[in-house]
C-alpha cells in the first residue's frame, strides 16, 4: 500500500514538473541564458543581472586563450538556440489563439507535443555548450565554476521562490535563463 502511494505521489510530481516546465518555455523571455552554464554577457542598463557573466570568468582567472575557446563555443551555439527560441514563441502564441479560439483538444495536445520536443532541444543546447566549455576549465576552475553554479541557484531561489507569483514560469522572466546565449 505504501509503494502504491509512493509510486502516485511521484507520478503527481512528475506531471506536475512537465506541466511547470512547459509553462516556463511559454513564458520565457526573449533573451537566452543560463548564468549557471555561461554567465558571460556583459551587465549594463537593461541587461538585467549588473555586472551580468563577466564575474564568472574573473572568478575563474580565465586565461586568454580559454576566454577566447569559450567565446567560440558560445557564437556556434548561438544561432541555433535563437531560431529554436523563436519557434517556442510563435507555438506559444499558435496555442494561446486555440486556447481562446475555437482549437480542438488534439490541435493543442499537437501544439503542446511540439512545444515539448523544442523545449527539450534548448535544454540540450544547454547541456551540450556546458559540457564543451567544461572541457577548457581546468579540475580547479570546474570546482569553483560548480560552487558559483550552486550559489547561484540558491540565491536565485531566496529571491523568487519565497514570494507568491514570482517563481519559474509565473510571468516576466520566469522561463529560461537570462544569460545562457546572451549577447
Amino acid at each position: 500500500m505504501k509503494g502504491r502511494m509512493h509510486r502516485r505521489q511521484l507520478c503527481a510530481l512528475t506531471a506536475l514538473s512537465v506541466l511547470l516546465g512547459t509553462t516556463a518555455a511559454y513564458a520565457a523571455p526573449p533573451e537566452f541564458g543560463n548564468p549557471e552554464i555561461v554567465a558571460q554577457r556583459p551587465g549594463g542598463p537593461g541587461r538585467g543581472r549588473g555586472q551580468g557573466g563577466q564575474r564568472w570568468i574573473e572568478q575563474l582567472d580565465l586565461s586568454q586563450d580559454q576566454q577566447q575557446r569559450i567565446q567560440q563555443i558560445r557564437d556556434r551555439y548561438r544561432s541555433e538556440a535563437e531560431s529554436t527560441y523563436t519557434q517556442m514563441m510563435q507555438l506559444r502564441q499558435e496555442m494561446q489563439d486555440l486556447m481562446v479560439g475555437n482549437g480542438s483538444d488534439s490541435q493543442l495536445r499537437s501544439k503542446h507535443d511540439e512545444m515539448m520536443k523544442l523545449h527539450q532541444r534548448m535544454g540540450e543546447l544547454r547541456f551540450d555548450q556546458m559540457l564543451e566549455i567544461r572541457a577548457v576549465l581546468s579540475a580547479e576552475q570546474r570546482q569553483q565554476w560548480a560552487q558559483q553554479m550552486q550559489q547561484r541557484h540558491q540565491n536565485r531561489g531566496n529571491r523568487q521562490g519565497n514570494r507568491p507569483g514570482n517563481g519559474r514560469g509565473m510571468g516576466p522572466g520566469g522561463g529560461m535563463d537570462d544569460d545562457f546565449f546572451g549577447e
